[in-house]
């Protein structure tokens, strides 16, 4: 993801979440308890439309398939980035991402 994908960092996709109606689920996500799921619909109105053609494209799938995969991939994601319930440092932000990367082969 890289940090996130062109979309500031994890902080700046929390705040597109939180900014999008989806606080409370990111919140979950983040937090220390069970994470509540995003519908895959939902990412059409969290994600500019250029984002979601451009992370489906770069995966080679539809725009569809793109928002439910981010619908299963991104609270398994911010969960592993954030387990002590809050952002880390963006330096060890960089190095748990690529940590998690590398369990994918990337």
């Amino acid at each position: 993801m890289g940090g996130g994908g062109g979309l500031g960092g994890l902080g700046g996709l929390l705040q597109q979440l939180t900014q999008s109606g989806y606080g409370q689920q990111a919140n979950s996500w983040v937090g220390t308890g069970a994470n509540e799921p995003l519908p895959p619909q939902a990412w059409s109105n969290v994600l500019r439309p250029e984002q979601l053609s451009a992370i489906a494209a770069q995966a080679g799938i539809s725009e569809d398939e793109a928002a439910h995969g981010l619908s299963q991939l991104v609270p398994e994601v911010v969960d592993h980035l954030t387990p002590q319930g809050q952002l880390p440092p963006e330096n060890e932000l960089l190095a748990s991402i690529d940590r998690f990367a590398s369990r994918f082969g990337s």
